[in-house]
């Protein structure tokens, strides 16, 4: 497992850096060269991890004060056996906006992607149009004909549904430019208006987001591996 990290005074991917020291014990510790003796007292500090190349710190309790006795108690321990001074961190991207309030450094996720306020987002979904046909007066799509057209218009079906990871829906959603009608289907949808290739289902998972009662990281993590990934 790759991990990130701030060593020496810039942010580098680092194999295996955390190790749980509550599943070593003090014969590990020196044989893996974290302590010079033997005379190790790991159990009071349970939030205390080692690597190799540093020492990290993961605490996760919102009880500040816990927090504030963890990172006494840790520098303590590794002043006593002279290890390396940890790094302590416990936000993710939201503590971007906070640093240095938030510890030694953060580990960004969600802003990556500009999945909140204040990240650009880089991030886009397009499907490609499968057909596109003229719904008259009356006529419905969809499952159980949720819409039923008020006036002609055209619509397409694109290629993309609830088995790609789009959160499912039964009586249409607003996309990037045009808008899904009645259900979503598990590999398609249909969509108002008529497209040369494709229609952009989003750019701005921030903006999509609002069509649903979840959040950007919800529908991020579960875009389908059969989606295409086009790095530009």
């Amino acid at each position: 497992m790759k991990v990130g990290a701030l060593v020496d005074g810039s942010f580098k991917i680092i194999e295996n850096i955390n190790i749980d020291i509550d599943k070593i014990n003090e014969e590990y510790l020196v044989e893996n060269g974290y302590v010079d003796n033997k005379d190790v007292d790991i159990g009071s500090y349970p939030f205390f991890h080692a690597g190799k190349l540093g020492v990290s710190i993961v605490l996760r309790s919102e009880n500040q004060s816990r927090i504030d006795e963890s990172n006494l108690q840790i520098l303590e321990f590794v002043n006593k056996y002279n290890l390396k001074k940890p790094y302590f961190h416990i936000a993710n991207s939201k503590g971007l906006e906070i640093l240095p309030d938030t510890f030694d450094y953060v580990r960004p996720g969600i802003a990556i992607y500009g999945g909140i306020k204040g990240y650009k987002p880089v991030m886009e979904l397009r499907a490609d149009v499968i057909s596109t046909r003229l719904l008259k007066k009356g006529e419905g799509v969809g499952y159980d004909k949720k819409f039923i057209a008020s006036n002609d218009l055209i619509i397409s079906t694109i290629d993309v549904g609830y088995g790609d990871g789009i959160v499912y829906f039964r009586d249409g959603i607003k996309l990037k430019n045009t808008n899904a009608l009645g259900k979503i289907s598990m590999d398609s949808m249909i969509v108002e208006g008529e497209f040369k290739k494709e229609v952009v289902v989003f750019d701005d998972i921030k903006e999509f987001v609002k069509n649903f009662d979840t959040i950007t990281y919800d529908i991020l993590v579960k875009m389908s591996p059969r989606i295409k990934r086009v790095i530009v």
